[in-house]
């Protein structure tokens, strides 16, 4: 918990403070007895919670006749009465106003206390916490399809469920930079695991105090913030108002989704163990959950947070499956079906009579629908932000007094591909990051299909790619940039590979001559994203034989139709570095050190890409990868190379035009008769040339093979085995954010999952995880 708290505190770096006022106004629940303040404080006086100890020092929480540093006892001794004081505020406020009503939530103080959540979600502990009343607990069924409830087994019955919790507390005696540092660190991380691990939040409250000094804070997936600091025994007005607002608020209010329910039915092969799954509501139609397909780093605050669940629609008589993604999106960006609508219609316009066929290379959606509140209201920023902030300064999460931590990346267990980095690697600094509002949608497809993140074998894979390419194509008709291809986002369909995510597609020149945000998951991204430059272009150009050279006029950079092919490149090689085959002995695997090494330096999970990343791509120079590589991958990779020769002719070809950049430039990428410089051809003899068995993510220096993952149950857990995922998508505006999502966290990782038989493109591949819910990503052991 301590890396992974780290992790998270590296993330943001810095998080906006705003004044008491401005929080209490945007962010705090509205609550009526908030009317009631001054009596409220009258009834503390008269019970004596609030007494004056001498003349000079007015007022103070009588539990704290003395500051927390000089209370002469232990931390937990000395915060137990935070507890207490809540407890006498909601008296005081129910004495005085007792038509208001009743309180939802109980402040408790159990900092020993690991709570409870599903699968490998939980085990951690905080020094305080509201806890709901009307617990969020599943609904229990009789079986998978049921939607008649049943009685609550036991287990689903404890008030250390982590779903109950909707704010969290941290607490110091001393005010020195490294009580903040702790503070900070465990209310940061412990909110990103509760939100990563419960798909039910949307946004989260906490609050830290060194000594007396005290902060409100607020999680969100567009914003985290906190409060400018007071003194809670001294200010105890701000304090009351705090205890006041979430003692009273409706679950909503606390974050809570309330058109997802969670559920549990027990298992057919033991009746005594019950999975947690999630019913999703989808405009009149709700939807169960069988699996999460992936979760894109769901554990990162601010992110697009996006789950993709294979499901069924409870009143089909067919129980058909189907995908259903939960993603939150920038408040002005159109949604995924809009989007998808806007590049059919231009193809179509572009290419008059076009074969409908080419709607096979993108994901049919049946539903897409901002998610709406209790009271009909699209859930967007604007719902729990209510008012413009206004943010002076920023809040420093860690100083330099905090240890550092080394993390080692190794995999992923919740569907996405092998993160940036197996070795300690430290995230650049950054910028002040520029919040922008996000909105909550949800989106059902027809198909399930499966990301080519989780294909383990590469002739799967690589033949997936040449049908990715033919989808490229056809946005190339449209004028469309996709912007984010990655193995996240290409989708194994029945044998062909569809687009999905078109979030940040966009057409090509749509802005005018200005630089394009960088866009993309960093270890797919062009290397000339990655550094918003043309590196193919010629800065010195003759015009015609005889004539003296001119320079060329220094453009602004575009992200082009190359660039997202480029991404497939990626997403190949990386299938290349990141995994060893499957029938590898153990001690196979502990010789892996060069593989993961080299790995390392091509594959940084940094929104500007390295060096040597960058040097592999325009030397193409791969000697030092047939040194490391499995011999069985010699082939493949050789084609690798002869591709990137094809890429890097194209580039040259396109660059070179003298009206670049506009979009018939770019004509010759798809229609060249020359088999030496035609793409499919490249790609294709990729796939043939492919490994045929099939392969196992490379391990770290001490992991084993994982074991089988089983169903979620609620269960204690105290170990530190977060499987969050790092395939995130980035935007860098160019302004004062260096990334939209953040850099991600560097984390050991494991892919997890065992396998059964799948059917794909006419042959039985081992694919895809064993039945059970991965809520969240993460696995319970035997």
């Amino acid at each position: 918990m301590e890396a992974h708290r780290a992790d998270v505190v590296e993330d943001l770096v810095q998080v906006p403070e705003i004044s008491l006022e401005d929080y209490k106004k945007s962010i705090l629940p509205r609550c009526e007895y908030l009317n009631y303040v001054p009596k409220i404080i009258e009834a503390l006086q008269r019970k004596g919670t609030l007494k004056t100890f001498n003349s000079a020092s007015g007022l103070r929480w009588s539990a704290f006749p003395n500051d927390p540093k000089d209370s002469g006892r232990l931390e937990d001794d000395t915060f137990k009465h935070m507890a207490t004081i809540a407890a006498d505020i909601v008296e005081a406020a129910r004495e005085v106003h007792d038509e208001g009503p009743e309180p939802t939530t109980v402040m408790e103080c159990k900092p020993c206390e690991p709570t409870l959540s599903e699968g490998r979600n939980g085990g951690f502990k905080s020094d305080g916490h509201y806890r709901i009343l009307q617990s969020r607990r599943p609904k229990c069924f009789k079986d998978a399809t049921s939607d008649i409830a049943v009685d609550v087994p036991p287990q689903f019955v404890s008030d250390r469920l982590a779903c109950d919790r909707p704010a969290l507390e941290e607490y110091k005696k001393h005010d020195r930079p490294e009580d903040r540092n702790d503070d900070f660190a465990k209310l940061v991380g412990n909110a990103s695991q509760h939100m990563y691990a419960d798909p039910t939040r949307r946004f989260m409250f906490g609050t830290t105090i060194e000594d007396t000094n005290t902060r409100f804070w607020f999680f969100s997936r567009a914003i985290v913030l906190a409060s400018e600091s007071f003194n809670f025994i001294e200010d105890y007005t701000h304090l009351i108002g705090y205890v006041l607002a979430l003692s009273f608020a409706t679950a909503e209010e606390l974050g809570y989704d309330l058109s997802v329910d969670r559920v549990a039915y027990p298992l057919a092969i033991d009746p005594s163990e019950y999975t947690i799954q999630y019913d999703y509501r989808v405009g009149q139609k709700t939807y169960r959950t069988i699996e999460c397909l992936s979760s894109f780093r769901a554990s990162g605050l601010l992110s697009r947070a996006t789950r993709v669940w294979r499901v069924f629609q409870l009143d089909d008589p067919d129980l058909q499956e189907r995908a259903l993604k939960d993603v939150w999106i920038p408040s002005d960006a159109k949604t995924e079906l809009e989007i998808q609508q806007d590049i059919f219609r231009s193809i179509e316009e572009n290419s008059p009579g076009i074969d409908a066929e080419y709607r096979e290379h993108f994901m049919e959606i049946l539903q897409c629908e901002v998610v709406q509140t209790s009271q009909t209201l699209d859930d967007n920023m604007p719902e729990f932000v209510r008012e413009p902030l206004d943010i002076k300064k920023h809040v420093t999460l860690r100083t330099n007094q905090m240890a550092k931590h080394s993390r080692i990346l190794s995999g992923s267990n919740v569907g996405v591909p092998t993160g940036g980095s197996y070795a300690n690697a430290k995230a650049p600094t950054r910028l002040q990051r520029v919040y922008n509002g996000k909105k909550h949608v949800r989106v059902v497809f027809a198909e399930v299909s499966m990301p080519l993140s989780e294909v383990r074998h590469h002739d799967v894979l690589f033949t997936a790619l040449v049908s990715a390419l033919k989808g490229l194509e056809y946005m190339f008709k449209g004028h469309y940039v996709h912007r984010d291809i990655s193995a996240g986002n290409i989708l194994l369909c029945n044998g062909k590979a569809k687009i999905s995510d078109l979030e940040y597609a966009k057409k090509f020149l749509s802005e005018g001559p200005k630089n394009d945000p960088k866009t993309g998951t960093p270890v797919y991204m062009a290397v000339e994203v990655q550094e918003s430059r043309y590196f193919f272009v010629l800065n010195e150009r003759k015009v015609a034989r005889g004539k003296p050279t001119q320079r060329r006029v220094k453009l602004p950079f575009f992200h082009n139709y190359l660039h997202d092919v480029e991404s497939l490149f990626w997403i190949g090689l990386h299938a290349l570095f990141s995994t060893v085959p499957a029938k590898y002995s153990k001690e196979e695997l502990a010789d892996c050190g060069q593989q993961r090494e080299l790995f390392n330096c091509i594959f940084p999970h940094r929104l500007e890409g390295g060096s040597d990343r960058r040097l592999l791509f325009l030397s193409a120079d791969f000697q030092g990868a047939e040194e490391v590589l499995p011999l069985k991958y010699q082939p493949a990779l050789d084609q690798f190379v002869l591709l990137r020769h094809t890429l890097g002719f194209m580039y040259t070809e396109v660059y070179k035009k003298p009206n670049f950049p506009q979009h018939e430039n770019f004509d010759s990428i798809y229609s060249t008769d020359d088999d030496d410089d035609n793409l499919f051809v490249a790609f294709q003899a990729v796939a043939d040339a492919a490994y045929t068995e099939a392969t196992q993510p490379l391990p770290d220096e001490e992991s084993d093979i994982p074991p089988p993952q089983r169903a979620l149950s609620y269960r204690e857990e105290n170990e530190d085995n977060d499987g969050r995922a790092d395939d995130e998508t980035y935007v860098d505006n160019g302004s004062a954010s260096s990334g939209h999502e953040g850099a991600p966290p560097n984390k050991k990782r494991r892919k997890g999952g065992d396998a059964t038989l799948k059917k794909v493109s006419n042959r039985n591949v081992a694919e895809e995880s064993v039945q059970g819910n991965r809520s969240a990503g993460k696995r319970k052991r035997s």
